[in-house]
């Protein structure tokens, strides 16, 4: 199930014991296979929360059968940011509804 759920393989920048903390075995050969790393990366400034950012390479639904499944991944890994919809308006305006609707 590995192939169909990772979104990699991509080349990132990072270690242990620093902000993009990553997890890898050491080889001889220098090229570490990452095992491990920050799921996603959210700036939050409380003053001003409707100018938050936030990236998360899965994408926002989580969902492998999602057309946006990954469609963050790239910049994630170039360390960029999307800016987050913090307010009702922005919300209602860009997106879509799901109704269920019992039989």
């Amino acid at each position: 199930m590995r192939s169909y759920f990772n979104v990699g393989p991509f080349e990132i920048n990072g270690s242990n014991e620093v902000i993009n903390n990553l997890m890898f075995t050491f080889t001889e050969a220098g090229n570490h296979q990452v095992k491990a790393g920050p799921s996603t990366r959210r700036i939050i400034d409380f003053s001003d929360i409707e100018n938050s950012v936030s990236i998360l390479p899965t994408g926002q639904s989580g969902n492998p059968l999602s057309e946006h499944y990954k469609d963050q991944a790239e910049l994630y890994n170039q360390g960029k940011f999307r800016k987050m919809k913090m307010n009702k308006k922005e919300i209602e305006g860009s997106s879509r509804k799901l109704v269920f609707k019992p039989r």
